[in-house]
């Protein structure tokens, strides 16, 4: 189960953010020094100690997207070399076909831009999402009974 517990509703709180305690050098008065118990939660920005917040529902969302391709939870490192950008440990298997598209997904929830209230915006990825399906119409039918399996298996444990 992936937990959405630290989300913040930043409709309420403007401006909130949190900030892992080891870092104590903002002086916004909207910060909270926080740290989850939840085994495995983390989002790049509070790996790096910086203050985070959507961004831990966008890692969470990469969580829940790995974890339905692997099985397995999503463990994320800087990559060596180039960029440095954040990344699943474990790469895209061909055969999820799209594996530019699943790599875009990933780069862009893990690597979201460090502006606090300036959240990523996810339509065009959803949008490239929807093209690629709607392309291919026999990968929509796969993916809708990919779905139906993981229901069904969900409600027979």
């Amino acid at each position: 189960m992936v937990d959405f517990g630290a989300a913040l509703d930043l409709h309420a709180v403007p401006g909130a953010s949190f900030l892992v305690p080891e870092d104590s050098s903002s002086s916004s008065a909207t910060t909270t020094a926080t740290t989850t118990t939840t085994d495995g939660f983390w989002c790049p920005q509070q790996a790096e100690g910086k203050p985070w917040t959507y961004h831990a529902d966008l890692a969470g969302v990469a969580d829940t997207v790995h974890r339905m391709m692997h099985g397995a939870p999503l463990r994320a490192a800087r990559s060596e070399g180039g960029s440095g950008a954040w990344a699943p440990a474990e790469p895209v298997k061909r055969q999820w076909v799209a594996t530019a598209l699943w790599q875009r997904l990933f780069d862009e929830l893990l690597n979201a831009p460090d502006e606090l209230n300036a959240p990523l915006d996810v339509e065009p990825l959803r949008l490239a999402f929807e093209e690629h399906l709607l392309d291919h119409p026999e990968r929509m039918r796969d993916l809708k009974l990919f779905l139906m399996k993981q229901t069904i298996m969900l409600f027979s444990s």
